[in-house]
């Protein structure tokens, strides 16, 4: 009779033995593979480009055109204003600045230090209404296949020295630039 006990003991801790050994190696395997796909993410390709003043990213593409200086939103302040065309080329909905300022970015050498330039706000006024409109426009949704005329600005630390702006791709690598001169 204490054969059969422990005989069936015997088999009841085994089973559970087994289970649980299984349990373990389910959970680091699940671990391991999560480790092993988070540090494996495909890079994504890069289709931006920057060239003749074309600036194309996501099925985007912005034709840059002039560029002025004006007073900013912020008094004593001045911006930079670049003009540009934006198509969409996609198949979904866009809002240009959100493309634009992610990136573009601003930069202005101060004192042998390339600077960040923030983002610039235009003052409300009846001279600059078409101003104020285009800027309107690049944070409204933009259909696909569609094309506005908007701007980006920025609020100049200096309002003598050039502003640069680097044009980056998804992977946040340069793809080109275009130097700014205010001084003309």
């Amino acid at each position: 009779m204490k054969k059969i006990v422990y005989s069936i003991l015997l088999v009841f801790i085994s089973v559970i033995m087994v289970g649980c050994s299984t349990q373990s190696k389910s959970k680091s395997n699940k671990t391991a593979s999560s480790r092993s796909s988070k540090t494996s993410a495909p890079t994504q390709i890069s289709d931006a480009s920057f060239k003749n003043g074309l600036f194309t990213i996501e099925n985007i593409t912005f034709d840059l055109n002039k560029f002025k200086t004006g007073p900013s939103a912020t008094e004593g302040k001045d911006v930079i204003i670049q003009y540009f065309t934006v198509t969409n080329h996609g198949s979904k909905k866009i809002m240009p600045s959100d493309l634009w300022y992610k990136y573009v970015v601003a930069t202005q050498n101060i004192n042998g230090r390339n600077k960040k330039l923030e983002k610039g706000s235009l003052p409300f006024s009846t001279a600059a209404t078409k101003d104020n409109n285009l800027e309107n426009a690049s944070v409204s949704e933009m259909k696909p296949h569609d094309q506005i005329d908007s701007l980006g600005s920025w609020q100049m630390i200096s309002s003598t020295a050039d502003v640069e702006l680097t044009f980056y791709d998804q992977n946040h690598k340069q793809v080109g630039t275009r130097n700014l001169n205010v001084n003309n």
